[in-house]
């Protein structure tokens, strides 16, 4: 993987979620935000939403324009909202997840938790569920205060649950919506559709100036695997797509259709009573889809023979079990030449076969 020379970073997959390499220490850095994908999972842990539905409308307050003249002032990024107004669940999420509106952040949290310390007790306990150990949930929903720190490792299990999410995965994937009262908005992650990339991202803050998690997919043999990464630590946000992009790029080449077992393929022999043997092959190549370093186990099953089996008859079954990315196949084990028959005198001195 070419692994930026910085910071931190990681690589993984979907459904499995596994984090399979990483890079620099892990150690927890500001998360900025990228902190927002974890608002939204935990917005819809307790709020949930059909894909394609609006979901309710949410009212703004007077709290609310506080909130967001409060972001406006730390030059955050925001999305305008007027008190009276009002914008569905589904708007909120659009703003919170393509122009990363910090204000919409903290009102969506407060709206399902009731407060902002509601919501940090509800993601602390979504993180420990999900054995993201690394991750702290900080002072804020938005991830602009610097207390919200996570690592590459933890950022790569988080995409994959975001992936598998499927309102945040229709979301992360758009190139822009529009919001009652603003507009067009627009994804601020640049990535959107090269090499393959679905979302999902960007983050940064004065403590970490550059992160990006990023996802792509696969297809092999008509079944898509998601490929995750995340870059930690940029010394911008540029750097950290540039790298991303690199690294997404090398990571979709680590996905083959690989052949276990060729066609022809000796998978067994059978000694003969009279002497000499016979060998059992595959009848056919045997394929799954893995990722590069992946390991699989091939289970033979063979069956007796008499003299009487013929070349090429069915004598067993190779199997191979469903991998990371591939599902269960199997092909059958034949006999390559059909048993050489005792002579006479064999036969008469071992009149039971034996």
């Amino acid at each position: 993987m070419p692994w930026p020379a910085y910071g931190q970073a990681a690589f993984g997959t979907a459904n499995p979620d596994r984090v399979l390499a990483s890079n620099g220490p892990q150690i927890p850095l500001a998360t900025a935000s990228t902190t927002k994908v974890l608002t939204a999972l935990v917005i819809l842990n307790k709020k949930p939403l059909k894909p394609g539905a609006d979901g309710p409308a949410i009212p703004i307050t007077d709290a609310d324009v506080a909130i967001y003249y409060n972001y406006v002032a730390q030059d955050g990024s925001v999305t305008p909202v007027i008190a009276g107004a009002s914008l569905t669940q589904r708007e909120m999420l659009e703003a919170l997840l393509l122009p990363s509106a910090n204000n919409v952040a903290d009102t969506l949290a407060i709206w399902a938790y009731g407060s902002l310390a509601g919501y940090k007790s509800a993601a602390q306990e979504y993180l420990r569920q999900h054995g993201l150990t690394q991750t702290t949930v900080g002072s804020d929903a938005s991830g602009l205060a610097p207390d919200s720190v996570s690592t590459a490792r933890d950022l790569v299990k988080l995409g994959g649950l975001a992936m598998k999410e499927p309102v945040v995965r229709e979301i992360v994937g758009k190139s822009q919506a529009t919001i009652s009262g603003v507009g067009q908005v627009y994804n601020v992650n640049s990535l959107l559709g090269k090499n393959g990339i679905i979302g999902i991202k960007t983050g940064n803050n004065d403590q970490n100036p550059g992160a990006f998690m990023g996802a792509t997919t696969v297809t092999q043999n008509g079944k898509t695997a998601t490929l995750l990464t995340a870059i930690m630590g940029a010394p911008s946000l540029a750097q950290a797509l540039a790298d991303s992009n690199n690294l997404l790029a090398a990571a979709r080449t680590t996905v083959a259709d690989t052949v276990i077992v060729r066609k022809g393929d000796v998978l067994g022999n059978y000694n003969l009573p009279a002497g000499g043997r016979v060998q059992a092959i595959a009848a056919a190549d045997l394929h799954t889809t893995l990722l590069r370093g992946d390991t699989v186990t091939v289970n033979l099953e063979l069956e007796p023979i008499t003299y009487t089996t013929k070349s090429s008859e069915k004598v067993g079954t190779a199997r191979l079990p469903k991998t990371s990315l591939g599902s269960e196949a199997a092909i059958a084990i034949v006999l390559k030449d059909t048993p050489v028959q005792p002579s006479i005198f064999w036969r008469l001195a071992h009149p039971l076969g034996q």
